[in-house]
């Protein structure tokens, strides 16, 4: 959030996601064990949001086409190969449906954003591979009355079978006075045999439906909660091994690129857009290229990589005494 009132964008945020004020814990029939203050309530100087990937994007969309032009935005692309030459990259993009190349770009530097299964990270990782933690995440989001303060985020059950749910669209936004929440149900299990690579498909509800059916509590009926949601989405917890180098001459990575982790708290997007901000201020402050990336590099790596192996302990579920109090 610094970074992105940085941007001038708190405004555009407040209007469509939710404040989130409380971080509550509970136990598989509901008992409350913890509870702590978040954003603002907790003397932060920045408020924590919650909000949906799609509404983030188009509010970041439209500052790009507000402030650098619609032409600088260029969709459907698919970086097909890249060349570094001695002051420029050359990088060919193709449609991806058809196989069609589209456009061929030169720059001074390409950064590879392009996430978890990063293209750009595998032409220097060849043999880098995805790493299944054993453990399933099946997600939905239901238009529904407000739980609890109605800004607050819930974490229900240990990490063997959990709940989390918390508001990403208030009241307002969706003028019907209810709240859009997104909850995800956290299974130890296996993949069922999907390519770790093709995460994020529709799922069938039974595959875990009957494991919460019994948490129906005063404040929140989580089976209800699933029976409701129109679509429910399957994604494996995944990271990669952390790497020992992110810049090579005018090319760098960047967010899931660069740094994938495991999802315990929302730190793989926040550590993304932190990654912009430290990018772009080096850039900013170094006339070579080249120099800046390796700068870049250099304050951010170590950073995201111990976060990357810290995450492998699942945050506080991990600890023996908050599954002793389960």
């Amino acid at each position: 959030m610094r970074e992105l009132s940085g941007l001038r964008l708190k405004k555009d945020l407040e209007q469509v996601a939710t404040r989130i004020e409380q971080l509550t814990s509970f136990n598989s029939r509901g008992e409350l064990i913890w509870s702590e203050p978040r954003g603002e309530a907790a003397g932060h100087r920045w408020p924590q949001y919650s909000i949906s990937r799609g509404a983030l994007q188009r509010i970041l969309i439209g500052a790009v086409k507000e402030r650098l032009g619609e032409d600088h935005l260029l969709l459907g692309h698919h970086l097909a190969s890249f060349k570094q030459r001695k002051d420029r990259i050359a990088a060919v993009f193709i449609d991806r449906n058809t196989g069609e190349e589209i456009a061929f770009c030169e720059g001074d530097v390409l950064v590879g954003a392009d996430g978890v299964n990063s293209g750009v990270r595998r032409m220097y990782y060849p043999d880098d591979r995805l790493r299944f933690e054993g453990i399933v995440n099946f997600r939905g989001v239901l238009l529904m009355e407000p739980f609890l303060s109605g800004k607050t985020t819930v974490i229900i059950g240990g990490r063997e079978q959990r709940l989390t749910a918390f508001g990403i669209m208030g009241p307002e936004a969706t003028g019907s006075g209810r709240v859009l929440v997104n909850w995800i149900c956290t299974l130890r299990m296996t993949t069922d045999g999907m390519p770790l690579e093709e995460w994020g498909r529709e799922s069938d509800r039974t595959k875990f439906y009957g494991r919460y059916a019994d948490w129906a509590f005063s404040w929140l009926d989580v089976p209800k909660l699933i029976r409701l949601t129109p679509h429910v989405w399957e994604f494996p917890d995944i990271d990669r091994e952390p790497i020992p180098q992110w810049s090579f001459g005018r090319v760098t990575l960047l967010g899931d690129a660069a740094h994938p982790m495991l999802p315990v708290v929302p730190e793989a997007s926040s550590q993304a857009i932190v990654d912009g901000s430290v990018l772009s201020d080096a850039l900013a402050k170094f006339n070579d290229p080249v120099e800046a990336l390796r700068n870049y590099q250099a304050r951010r790596i170590g950073i995201t990589n111990r976060m990357t192996l810290r995450h492998r302990n699942l945050g506080p579920a991990n600890r023996s005494v908050y599954e002793t109090r389960l």
